[in-house]
């Protein structure tokens, strides 16, 4: 009996829901830190690898294109944050075209098919990311809502002339409405980058008409930031004089060819000057790029000024139909009917 007094007193207490409860909270919080921290290390080496040699790492962006989903946001965030970094600096300069079927049959070198996969390899790694990014865009989370957005804002700022570029640039456009200030401020500093570093003309021509379409579809009813994004859109006034002293000098560059032409001809015919060739060649292109360049950048403009009235018209269609309705001394009514109209 002494026994089993002794034992009964060494047990020890039962720990009430409280301290359970508490216990579980702490247990569960240390396991996803290690997750956490284990996530961030395997994004870092994924990162890594696939900057310092993409194609032969290319691959396992699959890995890190799952993050890119995961239920924890801020993992998410950090996976979309970090493969937008690792496209923005493998990807290349210029637009990837994919073979035809026709092409895919004739035989090529080595080196060209070993181009052609990697080509559509990243081509597909990209658009699978872009997809997500654009669903992660409308996520109920605010975390990974505003990281697709600024993942986005970066691949149009960094590579506007890219595959899929059209498809990201309204996503962004969009933003500029939005209810929620980070993704709005992003998406107009990304427009604002774009219409300044553009050089065609392109770029600027889309971003403007589709910030018009929004304005349009939403009856002006729109945050101010939308036509913010518009200051910084640059019109060159110096194309027209470049396009006159592109004709200019082509025909006086003419006169001088048909002088030098009479005095190199010979019995047996007419000796081929390929440097004055070249020179047409080469002014014609130049002619040819300054007046797209304007008809891009008119067309820019006219579109710009159809945003600013018809806002313009739908503020003061709005005060005036309130002003029209009481006598204002010193102002006739027909002129509030005229402006109306």
């Amino acid at each position: 009996l002494e026994h089993i007094h002794l034992s009964e007193e060494l047990e020890e207490p039962e720990l009430d829901d409280g301290r359970h409860r508490l216990l579980d909270e702490l247990a569960e919080f240390q396991d996803y830190q290690e997750r956490a921290h284990e996530a961030q290390m395997r994004i870092a080496e994924i990162c890594t690898s696939v900057t310092q040699a993409p194609e032969k790492h290319l691959p396992i962006l699959g890995d890190l294109h799952d993050l890119c989903s995961d239920q924890d946001p801020q993992i998410s965030r950090l996976a979309m944050l970090s493969l937008s970094a690792v496209f923005n600096d493998i990807l290349p300069g210029y637009k990837i075209r994919l073979p035809t079927a026709k092409e895919l049959a004739m035989p090529v070198s080595k080196e060209v098919q070993k181009v052609r996969s990697y080509e559509s390899a990243l081509l597909s790694a990209y658009q699978k990311f872009v997809k997500t990014l654009v669903f992660s865009a409308k996520h109920r989370h605010p975390v990974r809502r505003q990281a697709a957005v600024l993942s986005l804002c970066e691949l149009a700022v960094h590579h506007p002339n890219f595959n899929y570029a059209d498809n990201i640039l309204t996503v962004i456009v969009k933003r500029l409405d939005s209810q929620e200030e980070a993704p709005r401020a992003a998406a107009c500093d990304a427009v604002q980058r774009i219409l300044k570093a553009d050089p065609s003309g392109e770029m600027s021509w889309q971003a403007v008409g589709l910030i018009a379409r929004v304005v349009k579809q939403r009856k002006c009813r729109v945050h101010a930031t939308v036509v913010k994004a518009l200051r910084t859109q640059k019109y060159d006034e110096a194309l027209w004089r470049r396009i006159s002293d592109v004709k200019k000098d082509k025909e006086t560059r003419k006169e001088e060819r048909k002088k030098l032409a009479k005095g190199k001809r010979r019995k047996k015919g007419l000796v081929v000057d390929y440097k004055a060739v070249n020179e047409a060649y080469e002014e014609g292109e130049a002619e040819a790029s300054a007046k797209d360049r304007v008809k891009l950048q008119s067309r820019t403009l006219e579109i710009v000024f159809e945003v600013y009235f018809r806002i313009l018209k739908t503020a003061a269609a709005e005060g005036l139909s309130e002003l029209s309705m009481h006598r204002v001394s010193g102002v006739p009514r027909e002129l509030f009917e005229c402006t109306l109209a």
